[in-house]
């Protein structure tokens, strides 16, 4: 695959902001747990109009690529906006990839005897209004019945927990899932579709358990993100891999994805 011609469009509320008409800058950052994902975004030069349609709560879709090849990087919605008075005046834009909620929902319930964690995970998932993917590994019973009592996605990640499964929210969607899932890979990463250097080698331990893995750079590619399965081919890092976290770069100059994947 040839990379070449470089795009990329910012929409927001009503207005879209062309990569070929308008200097841009983002990161847009992906991982693996239930805080919201804050990505950056700075424009520049922008007219009154233009700005007027940046507000907070308004909705923001990034996609990027290059010719031929562009695909969505970023769902989310205005968390604040600021703008510089410089000679080069910068709109900088943070974003959150969930739509923001005056407070923590949080919930006290008792659910009864011989409840599933799937039943128990959907009833919790209804209070957040979000949408969902679920794929328990195992989906474990409760016999005597369940206990909730404090914020609703730390709940939901206990019992996803249990389940062998973990909890993220990735572009406005909840998932409940493995990161190593069964699925077969989507990409293929070599020197000649993008990849970067040498994928460098980490280790470390989660919850009394060795993980290992690459921190792997490549040119943007808009096809991963947190869950993605991958294959690697290089001098370090050669096979099956899953993405667990990372970020897209766009800058004056390059576009890069960096990514955390494991084995």
């Amino acid at each position: 695959m040839k990379y070449f011609g470089r795009k990329a469009n910012i929409s927001i509320a009503d207005v879209t902001f062309d990569s070929e008409e308008f200097g841009m800058e983002f990161e847009v950052t992906f991982d693996h747990d239930t805080e919201p994902n804050e990505s950056q975004i700075t424009l520049y030069n922008l007219n009154s109009t233009s700005l007027g349609e940046i507000k907070k709560h308004n909705q923001v879709l990034i996609n990027a690529g290059y010719k031929g090849d562009v695909g969505q990087v970023l769902f989310g919605f205005v968390a604040s906006v600021s703008t510089s008075n410089e000679i080069d005046k910068k709109t900088n834009v943070k974003v959150i990839d969930k739509p923001l909620i005056k407070e923590d929902k949080t919930i006290n319930k008792s659910y009864k005897q011989n409840i599933k964690a799937s039943q128990l995970i959907r009833h919790l998932l209804s209070k957040l209004r979000i949408e969902a993917a679920i794929n328990l590994p195992k989906d474990k019973l409760y016999a005597k019945g369940y206990e909730v009592d404090g914020n609703i996605e730390d709940e939901i990640a206990s019992i996803a927990k249990d389940c062998g499964a973990i909890f993220y929210i990735n572009q406005g969607k909840a998932y409940i899932r493995k990161i190593q899932s069964s699925t077969p890979p989507s990409f293929l990463l070599k020197p000649d579709t993008g990849l970067i250097g040498t994928p460098s080698p980490f280790e470390e331990d989660v919850d009394g358990k060795t993980v290992q893995g690459f921190n792997v750079e490549c040119l943007l590619q808009h096809r991963i993100t947190t869950g993605s399965v991958i294959k690697i081919e290089s001098s370090t890092a050669n096979g099956v891999y899953y993405v667990r976290g990372g970020k897209h770069r766009w800058g004056r100059e390059e576009s890069i994805t960096e990514l955390e994947v494991i084995v």
